[in-house]
């Protein structure tokens, strides 16, 4: 059982939450100038540090949205990042890991990531708010703005209902707090991130609404459904609003 006390440490209030995503997002087109690197490769090397690692297609797509990047370029780039260390591709080259190798780095492949980005590009609506995107140290899968509007991804397995369970709680604790500040649980809603609960490719999505229904979640969230030959191609989403 965690005390309010912990939840806020881990949480942060609502306000300073906000704030912190609101600021993460203003200071984003303010990417650290590394000698020589071009606005695309500085905003490249600190995606890939932000989120630990990511797709290759999803690294092509996201540069070609938001700078019309060919693939030849970005493939030419990412190569150049490894013989400087920022990264590394795993044997058959479908995804890039932050750090120079897998034996000399504290970054490791995970697939939930990989699915939180496929998230964050479906939603994502203006290129520029991929400079939002990042990994928390903590709880959620991803964490990014879309406009004015924070997110958070959790990737859950269907038959999985104590995650969701803990975030409701985190979620009631918060309305419990707003309610001692006389705010309202409608303006407590509008200012929480939104918590996206993303099922991977082949889940069985009768049994996923048949148990988050069960949990009757008051907190903001969506379903999410994936779909696709694999998560080092496209990976097609099925969004279903609460």
């Amino acid at each position: 059982m965690h005390n309010l006390s912990v939840i806020r440490i881990q949480n942060m209030t609502l306000r300073n939450r906000n704030a912190t995503l609101k600021i993460r997002k203003k200071k984003g087109n303010k990417t650290m100038n590394r000698p020589g690197f071009s606005p695309m490769q500085n905003f490249s090397a600190e995606l890939i540090e932000r989120v630990g690692c990511i797709s290759v297609w999803q690294m092509y797509t996201i540069l070609y949205k938001l700078c019309q990047a060919k693939p030849s370029v970005v493939k030419y780039m990412l190569h150049d990042f490894t013989a400087k260390g920022i990264c590394h591709f795993d044997s058959k080259q479908q995804y890039i890991v932050a750090g120079k190798s897998a034996y000399n780095q504290l970054q490791k492949f995970d697939k939930n990531t990989i699915y939180g980005i496929a998230v964050a590009l479906a939603v994502i609506e203006d290129p520029s708010d991929y400079k939002t995107i990042y990994k928390p140290f903590y709880g959620e899968d991803l964490r990014f703005m879309s406009g004015d509007k924070a997110y958070a991804v959790l990737v859950n397995k269907e038959d999985n209902i104590s995650k969701l369970m803990f975030y409701q709680k985190q979620y009631d604790d918060y309305i419990k707090e707003a309610a001692k500040r006389y705010i309202k649980e409608e303006k407590v809603a509008e200012a929480y991130s939104k918590l996206i609960i993303t099922y991977p490719i082949k889940a069985d999505m009768k049994t996923a609404f048949k148990n988050v229904e069960s949990l009757e979640l008051t907190m903001p969230h969506a379903l999410c459904f994936t779909e696709g030959n694999g998560i080092f191609e496209e990976i097609k989403i099925r969004m279903a609003e609460a």
